[in-house]
């Protein structure tokens, strides 16, 4: 079977799974709900357009309402919004947002803490924020900072269940139709400003709160252009993989009202759900990853489950990783110059992940590196300057392919980023280590020797293999996808025994292999 059938097979059977622990406990649907269920399908009939972020934004340039939608428990839902009103507000400066999770009648205290006269603290306590929507702040908090910052009001459009009502579809229709009322009188007492109005995803069906607020609005004869925004829905995404698209296209214009982003696996937002009912300590988080990642590689279980998560969250997090290496001062000395600054990184023998946050995706790469860790791929900490740098740009190519299989999303910056920014001291290495590569692929011997600054500074040695190894990591994963390689072939990644020479050669070897693939470059400004 060709790779790539292999690789959405494999994406397929995770997916089931997750679905079905989501299931169970979200419960069985009533027909009413499953009713709402598919109303909300019916957006996504046929796949439209491929689009851009610029059309994107043109497009809510000339709308009055936009409905955003959101996924309570995925932090990259929250994110989206945040991206989109930050290029809006350049152009259009009368904006206000409506957000699900803040009750109406908590809209005084709202103004109040927007205004800056009470605390963050003091606000959540006095709207009980964790009884009303539970869902955690800090994914949020961003949105309520911009707002601040720009001196935008926010709408709070949810209320409290009916009591008189004892269906959940009911309950639902009541909710739509309380944030419609509010939205259409918004609109009407403000006819030049954008209401921004970010809601749970199933509610913005066409046949649900649109279509309310239309009706609000058409009883006092006022017309108004809106605009829909679903987030990571699983048809869509599969639709793009029958394209061949999931890893190149975020945005669809679905209808000319209607957008579709696709900017995340569709079972990572259900994995979001499942740690925010289950509220697993970070140990089991990452299990939970170790053993979808290792089903990729074909890995045993056995002995996965032996290490430690360290967080940046933990007080004197640094001091205690480091004086597990003590003894070893040169690689101590590179340990914690690099935890300083890492997103996250793993510590061969003494089995350590650190990430700063639960990031679904470095958790991914640093649980690959764990496996092939233990697989016995490292045996010994490095010592030399070289041995430390080529090193981690094998592990970092490992573990950025192994987040590439968790998120076929994930992206990894290429060298037309780091040409825009030669200012930084790492990208200008990262090119040089570029030019190095062209050359060695023309036929020259390759250079492999350090830079003084690379040699000398572990926060470069760092950045500059990270940066490298993610751009062959992602150059494998794509030779995976046009089926160059098979997972046969990936998997014997993890039978090399590293030292400082077979990583330099390994490099090497892969480059050559690799040469004929193209990754392609998406502009920053195009991406959301």
């Amino acid at each position: 079977m060709p790779s790539r059938d292999q690789l959405i097979r494999i994406h397929k059977k995770i997916l089931e799974g997750i679905q079905a622990e989501a299931r169970a406990y979200m419960g069985r649907k009533t027909p009413a709900l499953e009713k709402y269920y598919k109303d909300y399908e019916k957006d996504f009939k046929k796949m439209g357009k491929i689009s851009s972020k610029p059309e994107l934004i043109q497009d809510i340039l000339r709308s009055h309402i936009v409905y955003s939608g959101d996924y309570h428990t995925f932090i990259q839902a929250q994110k989206i919004p945040l991206r989109i009103l930050r290029e809006v507000i350049k152009r259009k400066k009368k904006i206000m947002i409506g957000v699900e999770m803040m009750m109406s009648e908590h809209q005084q205290l709202l103004d109040e803490f927007l205004n800056g006269n009470v605390t963050e603290s003091e606000f959540l306590e006095d709207i009980h924020y964790e009884r009303h929507w539970g869902f955690q702040w800090q994914h949020f908090k961003p949105l309520f900072d911009f707002a601040k910052t720009q001196s935008l009001r926010i709408l709070a459009l949810n209320c409290r269940p009916n009591p008189q009502i004892h269906t959940g579809l009911a309950e639902l229709v009541f909710r739509d139709r309380w944030a419609a009322q509010l939205i259409a009188k918004a609109s009407q007492e403000n006819p030049d400003t954008l209401l921004y109005v970010i809601f749970g995803d199933l509610h913005l069906a066409q046949s649900h709160l649109p279509l309310e607020v239309a009706l609000f609005l058409k009883e006092q004869n006022i017309k108004r252009n809106t605009l829909t925004i679903h987030q990571n829905n699983e048809k869509l995404y599969w639709q793009l993989v029958k394209r061949k698209l999931e890893d190149r296209v975020d945005i669809v214009k679905l209808e000319p009202h209607i957008y579709g982003i696709a900017n995340a696996a569709p079972w990572l937002k259900l994995l979001s759900y499942i740690h925010w009912i289950e509220k697993p300590e970070q140990y089991d988080q990452i299990y939970e990853i170790i053993k979808i990642v290792a089903h990729f590689f074909k890995r045993p279980l056995k002995g996965l489950s032996d290490y430690h998560v360290y967080t940046a969250e933990q007080e004197k997090v640094i001091g205690v990783i480091t004086a597990y290496v003590q003894d070893h001062p040169a690689w101590a000395r590179y340990v914690k110059a690099v935890l300083k600054h890492a997103e996250s990184y793993f510590i061969p023998r003494e089995n350590i992940i650190y990430l700063k946050t639960l990031s679904i995706n470095h958790a991914a790469e640093e649980a690959t590196i764990f496996m092939y860790c233990h697989a016995g791929g490292v045996t010994r900490f490095p010592v030399s300057p070289e041995e430390i740098f080529y090193q981690n740009l094998y592990l970092k190519c490992l573990g950025f392919l192994g987040s590439k299989m968790m998120n076929p999303k994930r992206r990894c910056e290429k060298e037309a980023d780091f040409e825009g920014r030669k200012q930084d001291p790492a990208a200008k290495l990262v090119l040089v280590f570029l030019k190095r590569e062209k050359q060695y692929l023309r036929g020259f011997k390759f250079n492999a020797t350090l830079p003084q600054i690379v040699r000398l500074s572990p926060k470069h040695s760092y950045e500059v293999s990270k940066c490298l190894g993610y751009l062959l990591g992602e150059k494998l994963y794509l030779a995976l996808k046009l089926n160059r390689l098979s997972l046969k072939d990936v998997c014997k990644l993890f039978e090399i025994k590293l030292n400082s020479y077979v990583a330099i050669e390994q490099y090497l070897y892969w480059l050559r292999k690799l040469e004929g693939i193209r990754v392609q470059y998406q502009e920053k400004k195009d991406r959301l």
